[in-house]
């Protein structure tokens, strides 16, 4: 009677159960479960909360920055990468100072060295909200 009920499926629960078998029907045969599972986390991560402070090294140097997680895969050479934006301080006389997230790059997962998650609406908190993020990062990067 209420068969109808328990197998309708939300919208966004659908996409995301459809991203993972797309994600999974293309993953390379003799990928470790543990790599697997890290680009799976890493894109719910994308799906649910999107920002992360972030301690990263780019070359010689270590960085410290809000990053929007827009996804993880995996390359061909088995290595997990994130796409990330990283954001850009606008000054408008109309709006104000905001932050917009133009700046895309991909992070091999082994150049990240700390993350803390942030909440999803982290976009709309402005300046200080990401400088305040940014003060946190860099007492993590003196930690490690």
């Amino acid at each position: 009677m209420f068969e109808w009920l328990f197998s309708h499926k939300a919208p966004r629960q659908t996409a995301i159960a459809n991203r993972f078998l797309e994600t999974s029907a293309r993953r390379p045969a003799g990928l470790s479960t543990k790599l697997a599972d890290r680009e799976d986390k890493w894109n719910a991560i994308a799906e649910t909360i999107g920002f992360v402070l972030a301690v990263y090294t780019k070359g010689e140097e270590t960085m410290v920055d809000v990053l929007h997680v827009k996804g993880a895969y995996l390359n061909d050479r088995h290595t997990l990468v994130l796409q990330v934006a990283t954001p850009k301080l606008v000054k408008d006389p109309n709006l104000g100072d905001h932050l917009e997230w133009k700046i895309n790059l991909e992070l091999p997962i082994e150049n990240l060295r700390y993350f803390d998650p942030l909440h999803e609406e982290f976009w709309r908190d402005g300046p200080q909200a990401y400088q305040s993020a940014i003060g946190r990062g860099l007492i993590a990067a003196e930690k490690l």
